[in-house]
């Protein structure tokens, strides 16, 4: 666990300075192989395993992602959240060339800092009330604006409703779909639609009250941090009237209002066309791009003819999250891998002169070991007992061990209790 630690705080930061320039060294199979041979140097260390193990099976059993597809990663998310404009030519065309449905065009959402001529920084700043006590629909005041935010999630969309009241009437009730990336966006993109509503009162002299459920929907607050596209946007609409405009945090129960836009987030409405389309936000813009990667390497890995029984244990990516690192250890790798002291795979290099295994089977393999072989019938009890209480089967298929917690754990036991992989014995 230690050495994959200081693996990504350390090896790999230094291996990957400046990766988005020397990227496309990557362009021939030469370079991959390079890099990579150098990244399984350090994942045979990682898993434990035998050197004759092969660099695709190394990256699957300590989930290490393959150094050139974590160099793409990095490349692509750099120039997407770059707002100098400068990026090397070369790069660009080889990641264009490496993730082709993914385009590179394609800018995210960068946090920076952001003035406003309104708003100086020695000015007071606009923290939201926290709402303890019940709050009316309509406000007791006359010339006070009460405005009501509700953001809800529909699958991978968001719809909003906004309410403002006046202390005679509801004066105005808009709801509709919203172009957000992130429920955090969906919220911001709701009050900037509430800021744009208040500055046509503020300028009769209103005081505005904005309630939202939540308190990143006041995210823009923050004024003086880093901020986001949306939250730039909150400032510059809330700075000229920031005196007169009241930020609340309540919840449904305490709030007529926002029960209100709450249900009218699930009437169809068009009323929020106006707002301005947003960039992605780098979180998730990240993520994205990980699933590429992570399909590429799918891909790749369901390709390739190396690391078959690895394959058989852990058939996706996926599947490979299971791997700990304080649980792989010598042991367990071998199992895994194949690359073990069971005599068939000793046989295979000349170390034995039989694979015969000691009980009498023709051969000691790896599915021998774990099912069949009478001399580890007591320690096999516990996995085998875990694997009848969950499905009955046995022997099972070996990509459904890693799947069920209890048979993983049972399996791992087993083979550290057997204690036939530690030494080889003629």
């Amino acid at each position: 666990m230690r050495l994959k630690f200081l693996y990504h705080s350390a090896v790999e930061p230094i291996l990957l300075y400046g990766c988005s320039v020397w990227a496309p060294f990557l362009n021939t199979k030469k370079g991959v192989k390079q890099l990579r041979t150098f990244q399984r140097s350090i994942a045979l260390s990682l898993a434990s395993s035998f050197k004759t193990v092969s660099v695709e099976a190394c990256f699957i059993l300590t989930n290490i992602l393959p150094i050139d597809l974590r160099i793409q990663e990095i490349t692509h998310l750099r120039f997407s959240s770059g707002c100098s404009g400068f990026f090397s030519a070369l790069s660009l065309k080889w990641l264009t060339g490496k993730l082709p449905s993914c385009s590179p065009l394609l800018k995210c959402d960068s946090y920076r800092h952001h003035s406003n001529h309104y708003w100086p920084p020695w000015a007071p700043p606009l923290y939201p009330t926290l709402l303890s006590e019940v709050c009316t629909l309509l406000p007791t005041k006359d010339s006070v604006l009460r405005i009501f935010v509700a953001t809800s999630r529909c699958g991978d969309s968001f719809n909003c409703c906004i309410i403002s009241t006046c202390h005679k009437n509801v004066m105005k009730v808009t709801n509709g779909p919203l172009s957000a990336h992130s429920l955090h966006q969906a919220r911001q993109l709701s009050v900037l639609h509430a800021l744009i509503q208040a500055s046509h009162v503020v300028e009769r002299g209103w005081q505005v009250e904005i309630f939202a459920q939540h308190i990143s929907s006041f995210a823009f607050a923050r004024y003086g941090a880093h901020l986001s596209e949306v939250e730039r946007l909150c400032v510059d609409a809330a700075s000229p009237y920031r005196e007169n405009l009241r930020l609340v945090v309540c919840q449904p129960p305490s709030a007529e209002g926002i029960q209100l836009a709450l249900a009218g987030c699930d009437i169809p409405g068009s009323g929020l066309n106006v707002l301005p389309q947003l960039l992605i936000s780098k979180t998730s813009y990240r993520h994205s791009i990980s699933k590429l990667v992570r399909d590429a390497w799918q891909a790749e890995w369901q390709a390739c003819y190396n690391g078959q029984l690895t394959r058989e244990f852990f058939p996706t990516v996926q599947f490979a999250t299971v791997l700990h690192p304080n649980q792989l250890c010598r042991q367990v790798t071998q199992i895994l891998s194949g690359h073990s002291l069971l005599k068939e795979h000793q046989f295979r290099f000349n170390f034995t002169t039989s694979s015969k295994c000691d009980c009498g089977a023709v051969s000691e393999s790896v599915s021998h070991f774990l099912f069949q072989c009478p001399l580890f019938s007591t320690q096999r009890l516990a996995f085998l007992t875990s694997c009848s209480s969950e499905d009955g089967h046995w022997p099972r298929p070996l990509a459904s061990i890693p799947a069920y917690p209890n048979i993983w754990k049972a399996f791992i036991a087993f083979i550290r209790s057997s204690k036939r992989l530690r030494r080889y014995s003629a």
